[in-house]
Formats: C-alpha cells, structure tokens, sequence
C-alpha cells in the first residue's frame, strides 16, 4: 500500500532542490496552464530522511496528471480531484488510503513547485523544480549527430534510424543515411528496417498477455496447449513450458540450417521435424539461443487464441500502442514504400543484397519496424506496460519478462558489465553499474538493437540496413553515456572496428588449418554419377547432389553450391559460394556393406555429430509401368520358381511358394528391400532395352541369382 511506504524512512539519492522555494505566486493572479509540465524533485519529513524522489507531470491545463515514485516503482500513477484554491492548486493521487494530497503554489519565475504534502494525518513537504525533457536530451545529445555520421562513414553504413525515448518521452526519432544507394532517399523516423530477433520480445509479450487473459498457463506443459508437440527427448517433451521455450533452455541447439534459406519452410511444419533434431543439454541444464522454441511459441499462441500469431500480436500489441507501421513479413514491409534495401559490408563498401523472406519462422525475428514504433515499444516496456495512460499489459506480467530466467554462463569481458542472463525475450546484463534489458537482431543486410536501462527510464533503438553491423551497438552506447553524463569512450569505435578485423583474420587462418588436414594425392572412390541423388533427413528435409561436367552440385532448400574433391569420400562446399552460410561445409558419403553410397553426413549443426541424410529410391522404382516391367516368373538356379507382381496397394511383391507374400520397398537403383525380413534385398538386372532379365538375391546366407522365365 503506497501510504505505509511513504512513511517508512527513504535513504536514497535527493535530488539536490532547495528546501526554500523562491516566493510563490497565489494561485488567482496564476492562469492554470502554467501549472502544465514535468516537475522533478522531492517530498521531505519525518521518516523520510534525505527525502522521496518523486516526478509529477501536470497536464490539460491542471485538470489531470500523473506521479512516479521510482523508489516504489509507482509509474504513471493518475493525479485526480484537481481544484483551485486561494492556497494554491490541489490535487491528490488517485486510489490510495489516507488521502495523499498536494497544494502546489508555483514560483514567481514558474520553475518551482513547492507547498505541503498531507496523507494519513501526517504533514510533509514537496519542491519540485521544472524539468524540459527536450532541451535536457537536446544538451546532453549535443554532437550525436556528428559522431553516428563519422562512425557510419567507418563501418560503410548506408542508413541509421534512431529512437530515444526517457522518463516517459520520447525525446528524439530520427534518421541518417539514405534508404537505397541509387536513389538515395534520405533515412527517416518511419523508414522500416527488418529487426530480426528484437522480434522475440514482441513474440514473448503476445504470449503473456494471453497468459494474463487466461487463455494458457506459461508454466504448464506446452502439450496441454499443443498436444502434438515432440521434442527428441521424451522427459523433455512433456515438462517442457511455453517459459522454457522463451528462455532458451529446452536442451535443444539452434539447428538453424532446418529452416534458415529454405522460403518454402512454413511454421506449420515445425512440429513435425522437432522430434528429428538431437539436443545437447537435458531440459533447464544450460542455456542455449534457438530460434525454432520461438516458432512454437507462435504456434502456442495460435492455439491459445485462435488466430494467427500475426493477427493476435496485432491485436493484443501493435494496436494498443499504436505501432500502426510495424507488420509481420518482408513482403507487407515492401509493399509499403517506405523499407530500406538491406546490405551487407565489404571492406570499406556496401554490397546489396536481396530480401530474405523468414515468415516461416516468424515468431523469431521477421518483424519490420520503425524509429516511431519502436519509441512506443520502449514507453511500454520502460513505464510498467502503460501507453497514453492506459495499461495495456499488468505491471506484474511485464516484469516478468524483464527478469533473468536463465544464466548464459561465463563472465563480463569489462568490469563495466555483470554476468548475463535471459529473461523471455529479453536479454538481462549490466552496462556501467547500471541495469539493461536488450534484444538485437540480425537477419540477411539488416541489424537491430533495442536496450533498456530501467532504472533510469532510458531506451534506445537503433535499425540500419547493414547485415551483422556493429553500428547499433556503439550509437546505444554513445547515447547512454551522453543522457547519463558519463565519460564517453573514444576509442571504443577503433576498437570495437580492429576485433572484427582481428575475426576476419582468425577465420581466414581457420580456413587454412582445415586445408592443411586434406589428405595429398586422393581422389573419388568412384565415378561422381555414382554419388549424386536425393538425400533425405526427417527434419532437415533433402539434399540434392547432380554431376554437371566435372563436377558435382549440391542443393540444400533454395541455396546451390558447387562441390570440390577434398579427400576420399569427403567433399567440401566451394569456399566462395555465394551462399555464405554453406561455406566450407564438408560432406562424407557413406557406402552400405555393398559398397553402394546410401546415405552422406554433414556438419549442418556444429555443436552435434554430422547430421545424417539417407539417400532416396530412384524416383522410377514407384512408377507403376516400371514396376509392372520387373512383374513375371523367374527361375531361381532351376529349383524353385519366383514370382514378382504389383498389388493393389502398388507395391511389388515378392511371391515364394509356401512362404508370406514379401512387400518390397524401394532402395535405389533397381534395388528393392523386404519390408520384413531385415538383410534381404532384391536387385534387378536390366538388358541394354531396359528390359529386367535377372533377379539378385542378397541375403545373410548368400547371393542367388533368379534367370526370368515368361
């Protein structure tokens, strides 16, 4: 209850106000607009000691009002009962006991507000100096301007949009450099920029809200909301909560190669594929960044409220704080007009490149916002889940967003920082003795951050269109040192600028070690048609290798890469292919004991074993009028007669006199196994007309050969 805090003894900072305020003018010879303002200062008196902090912003001409009393985290709490009096001008806050009263009386200069505080019978006293939000950020900002164009000008930016926002107001939204290099259409505060994983927050947020209606408990299982849900581990699947998924601690790795370059990927598919993918952690033991939990995060909240996750996040958040630009795909963000072209850095340059549509997995990071609709974001997470004084998401709720789930482990590189954790959605650190709340994001030419020092009531949000940027990071962190007058770190850009070079050179030295483990002097083990084929992972989906010339070309969802000999059976990816993220990777094709390649095995994960994809049937041994070509009698070394006919369920059948009629599946080539006796295949050799003239049968006691005979 706010009177039993307020009379409690306070030892926290003053705010440095004068106990005398200059002489006050009677309220009667004051227009009540003056009153209009932001008032900063302290309530002094018994028990309080050095004085309660408070802000007070009086508005519509003295007819309404608001109150923060950080030190007991009231924020935006309503001022109500305004009246005129010859004492001065009264008001009291609204729903608390003990009529907690003001009588303001306003200084001759109109500064200063000062008079007696009253609650419970007791008697206090309250100066409070004006403070201009927008001139008090216009000073401590001064050169911000200069210092984003020179470090845009090292980092080859093209566009920054920029959103502040503290105590409650936003206090600048701007933008520099052009959306595009050919027209260069100037940055500004409603040009959109893909967010990628700031996306999580908003995901995180939609999720507690239908929490807080009710519609799904965030520590129940996720299968009492999606029934069908299956991770790899059993015990994982069922305790598994929507709080886990958001915090990155389901034991599952990020996997991200299942869904990242493949546009035909759809959120739909993903249960399907969880229980394929192999963790590396039990449940809750470790913390483990995975865009995919997002994706069921989404699914949850299309189960929990009936719509899709794009149209209930835009219900239960874009709407009520009137993010009215922000949209949930790249294909919405184009059609508007207003999206930057992203890019990427080369060297001292930047190089476009196209748009990559992620919807897929959209609860994770597709969201495309702007420096409007991002200050909104920050006033609601900053001031408790009020906007415009209406409170869209419970306080409680909200904090809980904010608070650490899980620690990431290791140790701050500074002592400047604190050890960090994960809340949901939200990364939790320290930045300079002071609390943060932080997501950035990073998807195909664009780069994002959104931070939140809380107890200072300052955020910032920064979007350029600039794959893997560091320019969000030094621009939040040159605003929070100029809004909170610390000492500003000029050499951090050079040195933030000189470890991406030093990791560009340790990749290139990584690459040459990997050169110098290639074994001299090999080459295939076999003719490179006898590799090529469609493999198949149950959660990857299917690689597709073919021989062109020379060579041999592989094929992962909509990315293509020409393949080089490394050693033996291994394969690597060209290292200049123009997918990025396929690079390097090494492939090993697998023979069977017939010495027959069946499957390969690539690093798609690094933090598990090679990833194992089964080679598929050649596509003809399910074509009906092939199947019917192999049909008829055959001779098995002239004591016993085969039979080979297609059913009605079309599978070729394996008929033996006294024996079950065998299903046969298809391998490859034109091998078929025995559904049902493990070991037993069947091949069939075809004359130069294609013709099928024998029938081999490979089992544990033999090879027999069966001449047709009709």
């Amino acid at each position: 209850m706010l009177i039993a805090l307020l009379l409690v003894a306070f030892t926290g900072p003053t705010s440095g106000i004068a106990a005398t305020p200059p002489t006050p003018q009677a309220l009667a010879q004051t227009e009540a607009s003056a009153f209009e303002g932001r008032f900063e200062g302290t309530i002094t008196g018994p028990g309080l000691g050095d004085g309660l902090e408070i802000t007070v912003h009086i508005e519509a001409s003295a007819e309404t009002g608001k109150i923060d009393i950080p030190a007991q985290g009231v924020k935006g709490r309503a001022l109500v009962d305004f009246e005129a009096t010859p004492d001065g001008l009264r008001f009291l806050i609204d729903g608390i006991p003990g009529e907690p009263t003001f009588v303001a009386q306003l200084s001759e200069d109109g500064e200063t507000l000062s008079g007696p505080y009253t609650q419970a019978g007791a008697d206090f006293r309250f100066s409070l100096v004006r403070i201009d939000l927008q001139a008090l950020a216009a000073a401590r900002l001064e050169g911000l301007d200069e210092r984003i164009e020179n470090l845009m000008d090292r980092y080859a930016g093209v566009g920054l949009s920029l959103a502040i926002v503290y105590r409650g107001e936003p206090v600048r939204h701007q933008g520099y450099g052009v959306l595009d290099t050919e027209s260069k259409t100037p940055v500004d505060s409603k040009t959109l920029f893909a967010i990628g994983s700031s996306s999580k927050a908003f995901t995180a947020t939609t999720l507690a809200a239908l929490a807080a209606e009710g519609a799904l408990d965030l520590d129940e299982s996720v299968t009492d909301v999606l029934p069908r849900f299956r991770l790899h581990d059993e015990t994982a699947t069922h305790l598994a909560t929507p709080r886990d998924l958001m915090s990155h601690r389901t034991g599952l790795p990020r996997h991200d190669l299942l869904w990242y370059g493949n546009p035909d990927f759809e959120l739909g598919q993903l249960i399907d594929k969880l229980p394929h993918l192999e963790p590396t952690a039990e449940l809750r033991e470790a913390w483990q960044y995975n865009n995919l939990m997002f994706g069921v995060a989404g699914l949850m909240i299309e189960a929990a409220s009936g719509k899709s996750w794009q149209d209930a996040m835009r219900e239960r958040v874009f709407a009520p704080l009137g993010m009215t630009s922000t949209v949930c795909s790249s294909a919405e963000a184009a059609a508007t007009g207003t999206l930057a072209q992203p890019y990427e850095r080369k060297g001292r340059r930047a190089k476009p490149l196209e748009i990559r549509e992620i919807e897929g997995i959209g609860p994770a990071g597709s969201l495309h916002s702007n420096a409007d609709d991002l200050a909104r974001w920050l006033l609601f997470n900053l001031e408790s889940g009020k906007v415009d004084g209406v409170q869209v998401l419970e306080a409680f709720a909200l904090s809980g967003l904010h608070r650490p789930h899980m620690p990431i482990g290791g140790l701050p590189p500074t002592d400047n920082g604190a050890p960090a954790s994960y809340g949901l959605g939200w990364f939790i650190d320290g930045y300079r003795g002071h609390v943060r709340v932080h997501h950035g994001g990073n998807i195909d030419g664009y780069s994002a951050l959104v931070t939140m020092l809380p107890n200072e009531r300052l955020g910032v949000a920064v979007l350029v269109n600039q794959n893997g940027s560091a320019l969000p990071g030094l621009v939040a962190q040159d605003v929070f040192d100029s809004m909170l007058e610390l000492e500003r770190d000029e050499d951090r850009a050079q040195e933030t600028l000189d470890a991406m070079q030093e990791q560009d050179q340790a990749m290139e030295q990584s690459r040459k070690a990997a050169l110098a483990e290639r074994v001299p002097d090999t080459a295939p083990a076999r003719p490179l048609s006898a590799y090529t084929g469609l493999y198949a992972h149950d959660g990857y989906g299917k690689i597709e290798i073919t021989q062109a010339g020379d060579s041999l070309q592989f094929r992962l969802h909509a990315d293509t890469a020409e393949l080089e000999h490394f050693h033996f059976e291994v394969f690597r990816v060209d290292p200049k292919a123009d997918a990025e993220h396929l690079q390097n990777l090494a492939l090993q094709f697998r023979p069977d004991l017939d010495g027959l390649i069946s499957a390969l095995d690539i690093q798609l994960e690094i933090t598990v074993d090679p990833i194992r994809f089964e080679l598929q049937p050649d596509p003809r041994l399910s074509d009906p009028a092939f199947l019917a070509s192999l049909t008829g009698k055959y001779s098995l070394m002239g004591v016993q007669e085969v039979e080979f006919k297609v059913k009605d369920d079309g599978h070729l059948y394996s008929i033996v006199p006294g024996q079950p009629h065998w299903k046969m599946a298809p391998l490859r080539g034109t091998t078929f196994d025995l559904v049902d006796l493990a070991g037993f295949r069947t091949r069939f050799n075809l004359d130069e007309t294609g013709k099928a003239i024998e029938a081999v049968f490979k089992q544990p006691n033999g090879t027999f050969v069966a001449e047709r005979v009709d």
